[in-house]
C-alpha cells in the first residue's frame, strides 16, 4: 500500500510525502507501484531507465529477491527521535530468499526528516547465487533513472557478496527542507 509520510522528504531534488514498500528490499517514491509485483530478475547496474525490475525514484537497500510468504517479517514505523525530529523505519526481518529457502535476510532502511539522510543497515545479508547470479543492489536511483549513488561493490554487476552488521548512510548535496 501506499504509505503517508507525515513530514516532507526531499530525494533527488524532488519533494515527496509518499512512498511504496516493495517485498524484495526496495522502498520507491513512484506511488502507482502500490499493488504491484515487487519483481526482481535483472543483469545490470544501476543506474537505469526504463527497466521494470530497477525501478526509477528508489532506494535499494539490499535489493535482492526476497520469498515473505515463506516467513520472516516486513514492516515500517513512524518515529519521533529525541531531537524533536520524526524517521520512516523499514526493515525485513529474517526473510527467506526466494530460491535459496533457508538463506535469510535481515535488514533495515531509515529515512530521517529534515536533514534527508538514508540509511541502510545490514544485519545478514548472504548469496543465494544460483538465482539471478546472486545479484543484489544497496544504491539509490533518481526519477528518471539517469543518476544513481551506489554502496562500493554493492551494485547489481557487483561480485556476490555477503556481510553482516554492514551499514551506508546517503547524504544529499542539497541543503535541508
Amino acid at each position: 500500500p501506499v504509505v503517508n509520510l507525515p513530514f516532507n522528504f526531499c530525494f533527488y531534488g524532488n519533494t515527496y510525502t509518499q512512498c511504496v514498500i516493495g517485498s524484495n528490499g526496495i522502498l520507491s517514491f513512484n506511488t502507482a507501484l502500490a499493488g504491484t509485483s515487487s519483481g526482481y530478475s535483472f543483469n545490470t547496474n544501476i543506474p537505469i531507465s526504463g527497466n521494470t525490475v530497477l525501478r526509477e525514484n528508489s532506494i535499494f537497500g539490499v535489493f535482492t529477491d526476497l520469498n515473505p510468504r515463506l516467513g520472516g517479517e516486513i514492516g515500517w514505523e513512524l518515529i519521533t527521535l529525541n531531537t524533536g525530529c520524526r524517521a520512516l523505519v523499514v526493515a525485513w526481518n529474517d526473510v527467506p530468499m526466494f530460491q535459496c529457502t533457508t538463506v535469510l535476510y535481515s535488514g533495515m532502511m531509515v529515512l530521517y526528516e529534515n536533514t534527508n539522510v538514508i540509511e541502510v543497515y545490514i544485519k545478514e545479508k548472504n548469496v543465494c547465487a544460483s538465482w539471478n547470479s546472486g545479484n543484489a543492489i544497496v544504491g539509490i536511483q533518481n526519477s528518471t533513472g539517469t543518476v544513481a549513488t551506489v554502496a562500493t561493490n554493492r551494485n547489481g554487476l557487483s561480485t556476490d557478496w555477503t556481510t553482516t552488521n554492514e551499514a551506508w548512510r546517503f547524504v544529499p548535496s542539497g541543503g535541508s527542507t
